[in-house]
């Protein structure tokens, strides 16, 4: 699940979209620490793009959906949100 958490992570950076790819990288890394601990290569990486996702090297190819961080909601169903098909600009 972690992994599929990172590739929903890496099409929506690479369409600009940074509130849900920040939303899919949480969840990879959450679900990664669980299964293999927070020492490894790959969970070293995750937690850079925690911090920050515009530092993945896709970011923004293609920038269909682009936002920000900024627009995650509050108070909403988490779930059905960052599953919508995201708005285009």
């Amino acid at each position: 699940m972690a992994e599929t958490y990172f590739c929903a992570f890496q099409v929506a950076i690479a369409h600009g979209d940074q509130a849900r790819a920040k939303t899919f990288i949480e969840r990879a890394y959450n679900l990664r620490v669980i299964c293999t601990g927070e020492d490894n290569d790959r969970l070293c990486k995750w937690r850079k793009l925690l911090e920050d996702p515009t530092k993945d090297e896709s970011f923004g190819i293609l920038h269909t959906w682009e936002n920000s961080i900024r627009i995650i909601p509050n108070g909403v169903d988490d779930d059905k949100w960052v599953w919508e098909r995201a708005k285009t600009t």
